[in-house]
């Protein structure tokens, strides 16, 4: 996942807003720093989203941002952040159950935009939330 930030010096500091994630601002004795801070912040608040089930939001390209004046003269920069680092790595797991189960759970999904494998994770999540 990469997140552009603009970067621009005041005071001595420099100072980092990422437009895709508006609530992280970040400032640093030197650029490297800032962006630094900035990745920290990206991973923390990316890792809430994603202990909260909440949707992750992609980063734009630094292209969206170049003709838009609320950035003029300031720097850009790129955040990479690894999606494996915030959900963890997926791991194959094999179940085995009744093809008569298999055949009511896909007449169930027919019309939905769901796949097996999602329906099961989706399952799961509903009720690891109930136990709480």
């Amino acid at each position: 996942m990469l997140y552009p930030i603009a970067i621009i010096q005041q005071d001595g500091q420099f100072h980092g807003r990422l437009p895709d994630l508006p609530d992280i601002e970040v400032t640093g004795d030197t650029m490297a720093n800032t962006i630094e801070q900035a990745r920290t912040q990206v991973i923390a608040h990316l890792q809430d989203l994603a202990e909260n089930d909440d949707p992750l939001p992609q980063g734009s390209d630094v292209a969206t941002h170049l003709t838009s004046g609320n950035y003029a003269g300031w720097t850009w920069a790129i955040v990479s952040i690894g999606a494996s680092r915030i959900v963890g790595e997926e791991v194959t797991v094999s179940v085995d159950f009744p093809e008569r189960l298999l055949k009511k759970v896909m007449a169930h999904l027919k019309d939905k935009d769901m796949t097996v494998e999602n329906f099961i994770v989706k399952l799961l999540k509903e009720a690891i939330q109930s136990d709480k």
